[in-house]
This record gives structure tokens, sequence and C-alpha cells, in this order.
């Protein structure tokens, strides 16, 4: 029985708790096994920060004294939003991934400003009735937060790697969450 993840989607700044229990009221459990993607785990936790996002699986497999074998299965998925992301750039920082303080402000001043974008358009989507003025405003929203991930973030993101202010790593994660976000918007 898996307690812990259910399944869904779980943030990329997440720590994923791995919970689960296995009984057999026949001949007893011999053994069992977890698995994350196939790889066995050890761990009662999976730090999602350090995962790809999109699917994942989360395996137990049990064995009873007698031999029979089951298995249970969670398919999960790991996502970005802009306030994960912006945990990402933080914790990036804390791991030296982002090299400068600077750069660190920089990345969260974009990243809140796409949050702030974000608010606005919940806001606006909330309404009982919208009109077309409500529409407009939502399609330029978007077109702002497209601009701010696509041209400043990537920007930024090559002025950086080529300055040599933020490690591959680094750039890598910060990349997957804004792709991630730009293709779910």
């Amino acid at each position: 029985n898996v307690i812990s993840p259910r399944p869904g989607d779980y943030l990329h700044s997440q720590l994923l708790k791995l919970d689960f229990n296995v009984s057999d009221e026949g001949t007893g459990v011999a053994g069992s096994l977890t698995l994350w993607d196939g790889e066995a785990t050890g761990n009662d936790s999976i730090d999602l920060f350090f995962e790809d996002l999109g699917t994942h699986t989360f395996t137990v497999q049990a064995t009873d004294r007698a031999g029979n074998a089951t298995s249970t299965e969670v398919v999960l998925r790991v996502i970005s939003t802009p306030s994960s992301t912006l945990s990402d750039v933080e914790r990036a920082y804390e791991l030296r991934w982002i090299k400068t303080k600077n750069a660190k402000k920089s990345h969260a001043k974009i990243i809140k400003k796409v949050i702030d974008i974000e608010k606005k358009i919940s806001r606006i989507q909330v309404k009982k009735s919208l009109r077309e003025k409500d529409f407009e405003e939502i399609q330029e929203l978007r077109e702002d937060y497209t601009e701010l991930l696509e041209e400043d973030i990537y920007e930024e993101l090559d002025e950086l790697i080529e300055d040599h202010e933020i490690t591959q790593d680094g750039f890598n994660v910060i990349r997957a969450d804004v792709q991630w976000m730009l293709e779910t918007l």
C-alpha cells in the first residue's frame, strides 16, 4: 500500500516523501523493494530538484514467504511553476551553481514579475462572466509572460554561462523550468 506519493503533480522544488506499508496475512512478508524510475532506492524521500521535469514512477515490490510477488506503481509528474522556479533559483545559489548574488537577484526579479503576471491572469479568470476586454487583457499578459521568459531569462542565462557566473547544472535546471512554463502556459 503506497501512502505517499499519490498520483498527481509535484513541484520541482519539493522534497517528495516516500511512504508505504507492506503486509501479508498468510505466510508473512519475506521482503520488499522500492524503485524510482526502475532504479532501486533505499531512501525515504526524493529531492525533486535533482530530477528531470516530467513523468516518473515510484514502485513498491513485495514478496511473501511462499514466493508470491506483487507490486504497486504510482505515476506522478514533476512540474515547474514560477514560484517553484524562484525556489530553484535560490537553491541553485545555495549550491553555488549560481555564483553571484547579483545573478541570483536578477533572476529572482524577473521571475517575481512572472509571478505577478500569473496573479493578474488568475484574478481576471475568476470573474463570473468574462468580457471581450478581459480576454484581450489575458492575452496581453500572456504575451508579457512569454516575453519575460523567452527573452529576459534566456538572454540572462546565456550571458551567465558565457561569463562563468552559473554552472552547467544551474543553467540546465533553470532553463528546464522556464521551458516547462512556456510549454504549459
